[in-house]
């Protein structure tokens, strides 16, 4: 700002040297001061637009920052849902005393599991082997090929 302040008292003294007229040296001197005062008036809205427009940004910022804060949130929660490695419970009831519970198969797959009412050992069947076609009990499939419990007894 000083180095404009040094510009304008250089230009009114390069004025005061060439005219001698007195009237005209002060009318000349005004109309100078007025075209100043109509720029910085100009720079002083530009300056008050720029303000407002970077209130603005900074407010549409701070919207969209929450929105992308709410969207992290639910992919975060569609993620877990999606990779459920993190949790993997099954019911379990005991065939023993019909005690029903809760076994967390998150760390590994068990073929038998420990009844926690009665204490006896559960096997439990993941159907790895067999390779039911339908038409049985166990998947309601009418081309079902599986061989059901009470026709090998026959």
């Amino acid at each position: 700002m000083a180095e404009i302040q040094d510009k304008f008292k250089e230009i009114v003294s390069n004025i005061e040297e060439k005219i001698t007229n007195k009237e005209e040296l002060d009318f000349i001197k005004e109309q100078i001061s007025k075209i100043s005062t109509l720029f910085l008036d100009e720079i002083d809205k530009i300056i008050d637009m720029n303000t407002s427009r970077m209130d603005d940004i900074v407010i549409n910022q701070k919207i969209l920052s929450d929105k992308i804060e709410h969207i992290q949130e639910t992919v975060n929660h569609i993620e877990k849902d999606i990779y459920m490695d993190e949790e993997c419970d099954f019911e379990i009831v005991c065939p023993y005393c019909n005690n029903e519970f809760v076994e967390d198969f998150t760390n590994e797959i068990k073929n038998e599991v420990e009844c926690p009412e009665c204490h006896n050992i559960i096997e439990l069947d993941w159907n790895h082997d067999e390779h039911c076609e339908g038409n049985c009990e166990c998947c309601d499939d009418e081309h079902c090929n599986h061989e059901e419990d009470d026709d090998e007894d026959m």
